[in-house]
């Protein structure tokens, strides 16, 4: 989930236990990227009956303000529409070079997001983004999408992002097959040597990529500005990880695809809830 350099200025509040590890709560003094229009605020991070809940929701009123309620109908003007969100992270997790990171999880209700949202869960390395403000023109990004919902998609989108140069990541991204989207899912990633595969629960993996290969060609990652394509990939490929699970409210993004469009202001919004039972690595 490519956010930009904006998520790395979000602050660290309480800590949340999930699978008995303190994952930071994160806050943000407005939208976590430049796709985005939901603040990120720890009221909306709750644990119910022992499940991390991570609300998504629109407000009506004073901007950024902890604890408004949600108002899922549309609020009398559009200047005094909001919207809040929660993220959590595990930062800085040292992980074998083979590994395999898995999240049990849900949408609240089942099926797919509301218009205009991203329910995702993803990591990182610690390269970090490139050509944003303050970050450097190119860096060996690595990221594994698990699961993106979009509000115009049935499925979640699983996406491999390696290697980052002026804004431009290579990138590979696949459909999960179908599934009870009613009922807790294992979403996983697995990294083994050069190859990033995805699974959702006991099925066979739904898409692989590997570093080397088809859209991670030795000549696409020359082209990203790294010549030497074997040292790149086991960099990029490489911790200590990032893990994060968010909720997201896009804004009106003009000429980008339609999964990234923001919601109706005047259409109802109701709140959207992912539900995580455990973070799980191995």
């Amino acid at each position: 989930m490519t956010s930009g350099a904006a998520a790395d200025s979000l602050s660290s509040d309480p800590t949340i236990s999930l699978s008995g590890n303190p994952w930071l709560v994160k806050t943000g003094n407005g939208p976590m990227n430049d796709k985005s229009a939901a603040w990120v605020l720890p009221s909306n991070v709750t644990t119910v009956n022992g499940d991390v809940v991570i609300s998504t929701m629109r407000h009506c009123g004073a901007i950024g303000t902890p604890n408004a309620p949600a108002h899922p109908k549309p609020c009398d003007r559009w200047k005094d529409t909001w919207y809040s969100t929660g993220r959590i992270e595990l930062d800085k997790t040292v992980l074998a070079h083979n590994f395999t990171y898995t999240v049990n999880a849900k949408l609240e209700g089942g099926g797919k997001a509301s218009p205009g949202t991203r329910q995702a869960i993803w990591m990182r390395n610690q390269q970090g983004y490139c050509g944003h403000p303050n970050t450097p023109k190119k860096t060996l990004l690595g990221e594994f999408d698990l699961a993106e919902f979009y509000g115009t998609k049935s499925r979640p989108e699983t996406v491999t992002h390696l290697t980052c140069k002026e804004k431009k990541t290579l990138s590979d991204s696949k459909s999960a097959p179908a599934f009870n989207t009613k009922e807790f899912k294992k979403f996983s990633v697995s990294v083994q040597q050069r190859k990033v595969s995805y699974r959702i629960g006991d099925q066979a993996p739904h898409a692989t990529s590997t570093c080397g290969k088809k859209a991670f060609s030795p000549e696409a990652i020359k082209g990203n500005g790294y010549a030497g394509w074997k040292e790149a990939c086991n960099t990029a490929l490489s911790g200590p990880w990032l893990l994060v699970i968010n909720g997201d409210v896009f804004k009106p993004n003009k000429g980008l695809a339609e999964k990234f469009q923001g919601p109706a202001w005047k259409e109802n919004f109701p709140t959207q809830k992912m539900i995580i039972r455990s973070a799980t690595f191995s």
